[in-house]
């Protein structure tokens, strides 16, 4: 019983851990699903410890060959236990664009769904690429617009400069209302979060994205407004 009870927990929290992996850009995905395959070689080993099929001290061997072969800085398991963890990266989805800030680099990655470069990765885009896009949807999508913004400001071009006194503003009211799920996926919320969930994931990414920060004004106001949005729901 209690091996089928280990057994349920370990796919369970494997199942739930590799969601996750998902969120993440694809260049950490690789050094994750190491971090899986340690924390699943880690939990075997303790169970194994435990039930008296393999001494303690063949256990903490097994443990410190795996932590050192695979250079982990910390357990996985504690690490996505915590709220500062390398998930739950912001998520901008609109009509045009689908958009992901990497919370580590600052860097902006994501497809373009709609518009002349449709299809491709918003990173890989040129300066004239992007300048063209913002102007695109300048009409059509206010917040895929404000989007482009963010990846014109990060690589500091003369577009950006031109485009400032437009999107720099601090309000962004014309970017529209969240849905709940897109505010969701901005905090990085799955079902069954409660007000305080909210707050935290809030506090976790307005650190990293805040101006002062050295972050943006717009994702910024983007997460205030997903803080906003989920607390009304919730009531």
């Amino acid at each position: 019983m209690i091996r089928l009870i280990f057994a349920a927990v370990l796919i369970g929290v494997i199942w739930w851990y590799l969601r996750k992996l998902r969120k993440l850009p694809a260049k950490e995905q690789k050094k994750a699903y190491w971090n899986v395959a340690v924390a699943a070689l880690i939990a075997i080993t303790l169970f194994a410890v435990f039930t008296g099929r393999m001494h303690w001290l063949g256990g903490v061997i097994a443990g410190v060959f795996a932590l050192g072969k695979m250079g982990i800085r910390y357990l996985p398991l504690i690490k996505f236990l915590g709220k500062n963890n390398v998930f739950g990266n912001p998520t901008f989805n609109t009509p045009h664009l689908k958009a992901q800030v990497d919370l580590q680099t600052g860097d902006v990655t994501g497809e373009v769904l709609d518009g002349p470069m449709k299809g491709k990765n918003i990173a890989d885009l040129t300066n004239e690429e992007l300048a063209e896009l913002h102007c695109y949807y300048k009409d059509k999508d206010k917040r895929a617009y404000y989007l482009v913004y963010v990846v014109m400001q990060r690589r500091n071009t003369q577009a950006h400069s031109q485009s400032s006194g437009q999107a720099g503003q601090k309000t962004f009211v014309d970017a529209g209302n969240l849905a709940v799920t897109e505010a969701e996926q901005i905090l990085g919320l799955e079902d069954n979060y409660s007000k305080d969930d909210v707050i935290a994931a809030h506090r976790r990414l307005i650190q990293k994205l805040h101006p002062d920060r050295g972050g943006n004004d717009y994702l910024a106001s983007q997460v205030n407004l997903a803080k906003d949005t989920l607390l009304k729901h919730l009531g």
